[in-house]
């Protein structure tokens, strides 16, 4: 059975924890995009915990790529320039949220489509709309936002050249980790989860799929990369915060835990 060295509690403490450390000064907005960033990574982890714990292992490259994407926006947030990044990261979260509802609410086919699929009523919506003052709350967010990101498309590209996540991870020396852990499972995603099919009875009016074991050597990998995404994330907070006695109880715990599971395989 494959064992995990960071559980999630760490993860869950780490976002009151880090409020707790810049009172009584008010949230910026690289502590607004740590805490979100942090709180969803621990949520999708949550779910490979489980999933290992249940030796359940088909979805977890899935949810490894989403982690890595974490991991990845959170070394870029701490790199150089922290707040002026996070800001650009929060507003861009706010604009991708914005073109979900304005979908929902637009008075158009689309627009129908979407609300007649979730039963949504439409003058209910126009209500919300006039009454939270929406629209020209997103015109002001909309020129905002414009001038926060220069007009780049991504909100990391902060130097023209980073046009998408392979370029990024690049910028940031973890090229080797994308191709493990996003770029090689991406086909995972689409088709098979983490699972191996053999083709079976070539004749095609008999041809079927066979499921064989998972790859153990694979699911190996994963689990050891989300671990070291985990520890590196856990380890960068708290350095960036200067948490230095959480750091040491967490390095503590951790090597108590490996040298446990060493014991247990012997």
């Amino acid at each position: 059975m494959n064992e995990i060295i960071v559980k999630c509690k760490y993860l869950n403490k780490i976002p009151l924890q880090l409020i707790e450390k810049v009172q009584p000064r008010e949230l910026s907005s690289q502590d607004l995009a740590f805490i979100q960033l942090i709180d969803s990574y621990a949520s999708h982890y949550k779910s490979i915990e489980v999933l290992i714990k249940n030796n359940t292992y088909s979805s977890i490259s899935i949810i490894t790529r989403v982690l890595f994407e974490h991991y990845i926006y959170i070394k870029y947030l701490l790199e150089a320039d922290t707040e002026t990044r996070a800001k650009k990261f929060l507003f861009h979260a706010r604009y991708e949220r914005g073109k979900i509802y304005e979908n929902i609410y637009l008075d158009n086919d689309r627009g129908s489509e979407i609300r007649k699929e979730f039963n949504l009523n439409y003058e209910e919506i126009q209500k919300f709309v006039k009454e939270t003052n929406y629209m020209q709350e997103k015109e002001e967010f909309i020129i905002e936002y414009k001038k926060i990101l220069q007009n780049k498309r991504n909100w990391y590209n902060h130097s023209g050249n980073i046009n998408n996540f392979a370029k990024l991870c690049e910028y940031l020396n973890e090229s080797i980790l994308y191709e493990i852990l996003y770029q090689s499972w991406s086909l995972d995603v689409h088709v098979r989860g983490n699972k191996n099919f053999n083709l079976k009875n070539i004749d095609s009016n008999n041809a079927y799929l066979e499921l064989i074991e998972y790859d153990p050597i694979e699911t190996d990998l994963i689990i050891k990369s989300v671990q070291r995404l985990t520890i590196d994330i856990v380890r960068m907070i708290y350095e960036k915060y200067k948490m230095k006695n959480e750091l040491a109880l967490f390095n503590i715990n951790l090597k108590y835990k490996a040298d446990d599971i060493i014991k247990k395989r012997k």
